[in-house]
């Protein structure tokens, strides 16, 4: 019996153990679990959650202060933080610093992945002259590798790989291409341009294949149609959205053929590849909005009070958004995008906001990114952060601003200083003194350089390039 009963108490130590080691390690698990939540004990003994700082800085190595403590933190790198606003100091042996207030929400993630540290000593060059005509248009690829230009008087449009050191120009002969050019979309790719025209009164589309010209086309003869709106509806530029008399059709320039009606008494739309929003007029004669999925059928989203609205759309970390100008109103909606059954349902009100007459919507920056929203004025600029999903306005120097990169602002004021600024308006840097207004800066996609059109005291024009 002893023996029996020696066994039965070991058997129950070794039950006991197992249940303290299991007990234990769920224990430090749901500790470990809270801590990665951000839950801590505060000076009270109450139980805090955090939110978690992350920070990404071009260049990296950049010291991290927070709230004026130095955390001996280099770029990248994150941090748990409280509830609530901190101030975010970023310093670099010779770089400007920066600096910025941050709003951290318990439980959430806050990403700083923006802030850029600009080199306080510069060397510059001039990598190309323009002639003392000056230029009749310049514009930068959306990959930020390539900067299209043409000078008055030339026949040629010249285009600089602005992502290299020797800054190779190819010159493309366009002698043959009649009319008023009136302006032009790229594809994402920077491979092709899609240019309006003015010729005899009527408006011509042309397809220019920067790196093949010999397969450049003029849209409106291949097709037999006089379009009033063309654009890419694809990321490989191998399809387009055309708008005529109201009707919108899709173009496969593979295949060389045009679909049927797909919209009617479209007033005008705005596309992401082959999604899109657009403003049509109903049945009754009033102004609506709607959307049309990729390969779907068409959605109706709202009325409006006025004759017009302005739409735009983007994705952004898998989110989906919807942007509405009309009315004095700007309204953004965020979720999966609307379906036949469901209309605006799937989507919540990420921002509604009035806004002042004049603001017209140039829709996301950094389309790759697809972040930020932008609209303007004359002289103002409104900007919404899908990321934080705030709303900010701020004054410009002109109206000819530019997103040297995905998140900073570029504009030149009259005196002719190049002003950087991140797209909340703070961080505002002066980087340059003798820009010409008309043509804002970009950022190369390497990020090793700034460009920007510089005016020289006999009015003569140049490339400039900055080693940031």
């Amino acid at each position: 019996m002893d023996k029996e009963r020696k066994k039965r108490l070991q058997t129950w130590k070794i039950i006991l153990s197992d249940i303290l080691i299991v007990v234990a390690v769920l224990g430090i698990v749901t500790l470990l679990s809270f801590i990665a939540m951000g839950y801590k004990f505060n000076d009270d003994g109450e139980l805090d959650q955090s939110g978690l700082l992350q920070i990404e800085t071009q260049p990296t190595g950049a010291t991290v202060t927070i709230d004026g403590a130095d955390l001996f933190l280099r770029t990248n790198t994150s941090r748990m933080l409280s509830e609530g606003e901190h101030k975010v100091r970023l310093t670099k042996e010779g770089y400007e610093l920066w600096e910025n207030q941050v709003k951290i929400t318990a439980g959430r993630l806050y990403k700083l992945d923006y802030p850029r540290l600009f080199k306080q000593n510069r060397e510059k060059k001039a990598v190309k002259q323009f002639s003392d005509k000056g230029l009749k248009f310049l514009s930068v690829a959306p990959d930020r590798k390539s900067v299209l230009y043409q000078e008055v008087g030339s026949t040629n449009w010249d285009l600089v790989n602005i992502d290299s050191e020797e800054a190779e120009t190819v010159k493309l002969d366009i002698s043959n291409l009649t009319g008023e050019f009136l302006g032009m979309e790229w594809s994402m790719d920077g491979e092709k341009v899609l240019t309006k025209w003015k010729d005899s009164d009527i408006i011509v589309y042309r397809l220019i294949n920067l790196r093949k010209p010999e397969q450049s086309m003029d849209l409106n003869n291949e097709f037999g149609m006089n379009f009033t709106k063309l654009k890419f509806a694809s990321l490989s530029a191998d399809q387009l959205f055309g708008l005529e008399n109201g009707n919108l059709r899709r173009i496969s320039l593979v295949d060389k053929e045009v679909s049927k009606v797909l919209l009617t008494a479209v007033g005008d739309f705005y596309n992401e590849g082959a999604n899109m929003v657009y403003t049509y007029t109903d049945e009754v004669g009033k102004t609506a909005v709607g959307f049309y999925p990729e390969g779907g059928k068409s959605v109706f989203l709202k009325n409006i009070e006025g004759s017009s609205a302005q739409t735009f759309l983007s994705e952004y970390l898998g989110e989906k958004y919807i942007g509405i100008l009309a009315d004095g109103k700007l309204v953004v909606y965020q979720g999966s995008f609307p379906t036949a059954t469901s209309g605006l349902d799937n989507m919540r009100v990420a921002l509604e906001r009035e806004v002042p007459e004049g603001f017209s919507t140039v829709g996301f920056s950094g389309r790759a990114s697809g972040r930020i929203i932008a609209a303007r004025s004359s002289n103002s600029l409104l900007t919404f952060d899908a990321e934080r999903e705030e709303l900010f306005t701020f004054a410009l120097n002109n109206e000819n601003f530019t997103f040297a990169d995905d998140y900073l602002i570029a504009d030149v004021n009259g005196s002719g200083e190049l002003y950087l600024r991140d797209f909340d308006g703070t961080n505002k840097r002066r980087l340059a003194f003798s820009a010409a207004p008309a043509y804002g800066a970009t950022i190369s996609r390497n990020n090793k350089w700034l460009y920007y059109v510089s005016s020289n005291v006999n009015g003569t024009l140049e490339l400039m390039r900055e080693e940031i």
